[in-house]
């Protein structure tokens, strides 16, 4: 496709030495530390170039290196691994021991062989997931909770861990249990490596929900062909189909306008406190404003306040289905499913002649 290119990976291989790196373009050794660093690794990125916060590499080890990926690269899904350290992308399970690691003499090519380390399989794998993370695994003691450890390291300082406790309760409340739950484990995702995804957008929270649109055919055509569209969108397995096409194709060529032309209904309760309290505040404040003075109702979601009179938003609904001349007609169909009966052919033919054969 001519205006879509294939999904953009680049895995990144935190170094602070002379290392093996495989020959594979998904691969993109960078030297950590680069800042505080004696000796200038040649052949990979540097991760004291750019927005960078490379000098403080002995407090953040290989995080340096994706801070430098988050400010300074662009991909569509980003990897971590480390000289030492890599993915096994085989069906195959190899014996690990408790920390899900399998361990190899070498990291040589020959062994890479064995764990299917070859550019086209790795990007077919990839491409089926938004992420991917390592097995988990945990120290042999049954009572030695994440938290546990973190405390009782010799160069770990609790209080820096109940700092950002903190912060995760203050700014994302609905996080802040899953936190807890998380280090109160005993078993955790070791290592600092993953492979991630976030719809591919380069800004996420510009993400559009597409019930209420208005489209620029001209342009839309002048940009993609109906081929290319359909091509792209087979291409990947996406969440809410269209939407997460469109919302790709057309980054960067989208006007906003106030979110009270198209309020979403709080579904079954859930939409308002399991996703949009998820949203940054600012995304959180405007649905919450423009709850109060809608434009267009949006009843998305299989619940309808003709099915469902109770529903989110049914009172508007019922207040002007009221002015209309269909409101008996909506009346008979809400009771006929609600009864499992279809209704009588005579109650359409004398509300709606028109229609009758």
């Amino acid at each position: 496709m001519k205006n879509v290119d294939k999904p953009k990976i680049k895995i990144y291989i935190a170094c602070h030495k002379p290392c093996h790196i495989p020959k594979n373009d998904l691969l993109f050794p960078i030297q950590v530390g680069a800042a505080i660093s004696n000796n200038r690794l040649e052949g990979m990125l540097h991760d004291d170039e750019g927005d960078n916060i490379s000098a403080k590499n002995k407090s953040y080890c290989e995080l340096t290196a994706q801070y430098w990926a988050w400010k300074n690269d662009d991909a569509d899904y980003y990897g971590f691994f480390h000289y030492r350290r890599y993915f096994s992308f085989s069906a195959t399970q190899f014996p690990t021991n408790p920390f899900g690691e399998v361990l190899e003499q070498y990291n040589d090519d020959e062994t890479l062989k064995k764990y299917s380390f070859s550019e086209k399989y790795m990007a077919d794998t990839i491409g089926d997931f938004d992420l991917i993370i390592p097995t988990t695994g945990g120290f042999v003691e049954k009572d030695l909770t994440m938290y546990k450890q973190y405390e009782i390291a010799p160069v770990h300082k609790i209080e820096d861990l109940e700092f950002v406790l903190n912060i995760i309760k203050r700014d994302y409340p609905e996080m802040y249990p899953y936190a807890k739950k998380y280090l109160n484990q005993t078993q955790g995702y070791f290592c600092n490596m993953f492979m991630d995804t976030i719809l591919r957008l380069k800004e996420p929270y510009k993400y559009f929900q597409a019930g209420t649109i208005l489209f620029n055919l001209e342009e839309f055509r002048k940009t993609y062909t109906v081929e290319e569209m359909m091509d792209f969108a087979m291409s990947y397995q996406w969440e809410l189909l269209d939407q997460d096409v469109l919302n790709y194709l057309a980054q960067g060529k989208t006007k906003f306008i106030d979110m009270a032309w198209n309020v979403m209904m709080d579904w079954r309760n859930i939409r308002i406190k399991d996703i949009i309290s998820l949203a940054p505040r600012y995304l959180y404040q405007e649905y919450m404003n423009a709850r109060k003075h809608p434009k267009i109702i949006h009843y998305a979601g299989p619940d309808k306040p003709w099915d469902i009179p109770y529903c989110d938003f049914a009172e508007v609904f019922w207040h002007y289905a009221k002015k209309t001349p269909f409101y008996e007609i909506i009346l008979l169909r809400m009771f006929a499913a609600e009864n499992g009966a279809n209704l009588p052919a005579y109650i359409y033919n004398r509300v709606y002649p028109e229609f009758s054969e």
